[in-house]
């Protein structure tokens, strides 16, 4: 580690939320690190369990996110920022 302190995001609330009628669900999330400070311009990449590359997004400036994802499925989440440990989140998705 060089002499740096490495953190490690926090995912904070994920919600996913139905979009009636166009057959796509959206995660949502806010990401925090442990001390509660809110990561601006995170990477958020969403993949398939066998890592194709499905979407990707930024985190805004108060930390929140946003991807659109396709219901019945299982993806893997990866959020990285700079100086933070990267961080997965398995996910599967409901029928809508």
């Amino acid at each position: 580690m060089n002499g740096k302190t490495r953190f490690h995001i926090v995912f904070f609330i994920l919600f996913i939320v139905s979009v009636k009628g166009i057959s796509q669900l959206t995660v949502l999330g806010s990401l925090i690190d442990k001390t509660g400070n809110v990561i601006p311009g995170a990477i958020v990449k969403v993949t398939t369990p066998d890592s194709a590359f499905v979407t990707g997004a930024a985190s805004d400036t108060s930390g929140n996110f946003s991807v659109n994802v396709k219901p019945n499925q299982k993806y893997l989440l990866k959020f990285s920022y700079l100086g933070y440990a990267d961080l997965f989140k398995s996910i599967e998705t409901a029928n809508d």
